[in-house]
């Protein structure tokens, strides 16, 4: 989009060193098509992390009027460490914000840390409960949850899925009330702990009879380079219980490739359909790579599931689309669905940091290739563009962001906004 930022593209810095690294991992938009951005950002290669949130307006500008101090940028400091990886906004126009923080003690295994903020980037001092500062909750029992995303549900209550109980990790979830005190209804005091494997998505959709439906996205199965990951879906009831019908006793686990022992797949985003399918992108990791050693090759994974959690064997080439972009390794990070039905995919290609590109795709709701020019790369001169996370604005148009790691060191922050031509 050449309205926004410099020819599609806006490149920007929250402290301005070679000695830093910083990027964006999760982005939203307000009713008043203003962007919010969530990211962490590294002091030095040995030093503390903290998190940010920073507002742009819709051309791509950061909006100094937001934030702490008036400059556009909310410096989230929980603890000695601190990382922000995802981000929602309640029916207030308050900014929920979950992620990671510890103390600066290596014993320390940290803990999920969920914030909110006023519209104006002002710590919400009526959330959460000590020892934590006021407007920020922390959970750490039985472990430490690395959250990866954020919902609100319709009652006001907020649900983070993400990895816990490191280094055997563990797909969990937890819920906050809306005052941001742990939901004693849900799991363990809050927390729910479930398979090995990593949980990325979440999705919160309603049943025919009203009920709020938590369905977490991820993998399950043995980590490792010579492990082997499978897709896996769980539906909980609203009160943390395992669904019994979906899939197999609430939970939906799918080996797309020969299960062999290096040949995963895992899903990294989920999105919803007005008939009750389960759309979910990630990555399937195929043969070696043989031009680089002990790196794996990886292509897209889109699929489609049933309401009761089976591969919805209509879509693509019996249930799956596999995107190849031409490059060794290629990871979907989000997947959104536009008015028109047609499904976006977003990621990126290569697997060195300063190779990578902005990958997107374009499918039909059935998982075919929307017709026309369906893939698009993006790409910077002397540097890699890593995405993280993408959305829809209110007007239809796609919404990038992640890292700029430059040849020359150094990592930046960057957002980029595309627009759809109507395909002949």
């Amino acid at each position: 989009d050449p309205d926004f930022g410099d020819g599609g593209i806006s490149i920007f810095s929250i402290l301005d060193s070679d000695w830093t690294s910083e990027g964006a991992r999760a982005v939203t938009v307000t009713p008043d098509d203003r962007i919010l951005i969530v990211g962490a950002k590294h002091l030095s290669s040995f030093g503390p992390s903290y998190g940010y949130i920073t507002r742009l307006d819709d051309d791509g500008v950061m909006d100094s009027s937001f934030g702490d101090y008036g400059d556009g940028i909310v410096h989230a400091v929980y603890d000695t460490n601190t990382e922000l990886s995802a981000i929602a906004l309640d029916d207030d126009g308050r900014i929920v914000v979950a992620g990671w923080s510890k103390s600066a003690d290596s014993r320390d295994p940290g803990a999920l840390s969920v914030a909110r903020y006023l519209p104006d980037g002002i710590l919400d001092d009526s959330f959460g409960e000590g020892p934590a500062p006021m407007g920020v909750t922390h959970l750490a029992d039985p472990c430490a949850i690395e959250a990866s995303d954020v919902a609100i549900q319709q009652d006001g209550r907020i649900v983070a899925t993400g990895s816990a109980c490191g280094p055997d990790e563990r797909l969990s979830a937890a819920r906050l009330l809306s005052d941001g005190t742990p939901d004693p209804a849900f799991g363990d005091s809050g927390m729910l702990v479930l398979d090995r494997g990593y949980g990325e998505e979440l999705l919160l959709s309603t049943s025919v009879s009203g009920d709020t439906r938590i369905v977490l996205g991820g993998s399950v199965g043995e980590p490792g380079f010579d492990g082997s990951l499978d897709f896996a879906l769980t539906r909980l009831a609203d009160d943390s219980s395992l669904d019994p019908s979906f899939g197999d006793g609430g939970m939906s686990v799918t080996d797309f490739g020969d299960g062999a022992p290096g040949r995963s797949e895992g899903i990294e985003a989920l999105a919803d359909t007005p008939g009750g399918r389960i759309l979910a992108a990630g990555w399937a990791q195929l043969l070696p790579n043989y031009t680089e050693p002990w790196v794996y090759a990886y292509d897209f994974l889109v699929t489609a599931f049933d309401e009761n959690g089976t591969v919805d064997s209509s879509f693509g080439k019996e249930g799956s689309t596999l995107l190849d972009f031409g490059s060794d390794s290629e990871r979907a990070v989000e997947i959104l669905r536009r008015a028109n039905g047609n499904l976006v995919v977003v990621g990126r290609t290569a697997p060195k940091t300063q190779d990578r590109k902005i990958a997107i795709a374009q499918l039909s709701p059935d998982g075919a290739p929307a017709e026309g020019e369906h893939k698009t790369i993006t790409e910077v001169d002397g540097a890699g563009l890593t995405a993280q996370g993408a959305t829809l604005d209110n007007h239809g148009r796609l919404l990038v962001v992640g890292y700029v790691a430059y040849e020359r060191g150094g990592v930046d922050i960057f957002a980029a906004r595309y627009l759809f031509r109507e395909l002949e």
